[in-house]
């Protein structure tokens, strides 16, 4: 029997296996954090494996190792959208879910934003260390969608990438300029105004 690709069952079991993804990712990186930024090969341990789809497996390792090679454009999205916080007084399992989601927002354009924000919230309803993280996750992902849509917003790699261009000047084509200018004919330059006293400022 073929199996379409719009199956509605395949597609079912495919969302649940990027769900999975999401959460092992999470996992890893909480233990990332924890152990100071260091991958010592042991931040999954095969008892968290047990039962987790291949693809999920792979979709977790793509997330984990997409974060940690854009960790600072990332953080910066997501530090640029807190409003009177820091990313790094956020609990660690709060961070590390703002992390992920704002990474697939930005560098996974086969995941639609709205699909990420809600898969991190309800991430965030089950590992958030509160109750609010729900909408401090929604808050903050649904600014950086909104501002990578209207914006068309690019890493912050990429636009370190490109510095704002200004035209060549022509050197030959200057001194013609200055060479052309008649001293004589210009205008001498006017004597300066004697400068006003400043206006008093009124005591505190």
């Amino acid at each position: 029997m073929n199996t379409s690709v719009n199956d509605p069952a395949r597609s079912r079991t495919a969302g649940q296996s990027r769900t999975q993804g999401r959460v092992l990712a999470l996992q890893r990186l909480y233990s990332f954090e924890q152990n100071h930024y260091i991958d010592d090969g042991l931040l999954a341990p095969d008892e968290t494996l047990e039962g987790v789809e291949p693809e999920a497996i792979v979709f977790a390792t793509e997330l984990f190792d997409g974060f940690r090679k854009e960790r600072v454009a990332v953080d910066a999205a997501v530090d640029a959208r807190l409003e009177n916080w820091t990313i790094q007084r956020l609990a660690v399992l709060d961070r590390a879910i703002l992390r992920l989601g704002a990474f697939e927002i930005m560098y996974c354009p086969g995941t639609p934003p709205k699909v990420a924000i809600n898969e991190y919230i309800e991430i965030a309803k089950g590992f958030g260390s509160e109750a609010k993280t729900t909408k401090l996750v929604n808050g903050v992902l649904d600014r950086l969608a909104r501002d990578s849509h209207a914006t068309g917003m690019k890493p912050a790699k990429e636009l370190a990438k490109e510095p704002t261009k200004e035209p060549a000047k022509d050197p030959l084509q200057d001194s013609s300029k200055d060479s052309a200018k008649d001293p004589a004919k210009e205008s001498p330059p006017k004597p300066a105004e004697p400068a006003s006293a400043p206006p008093r400022t009124r005591g505190f």
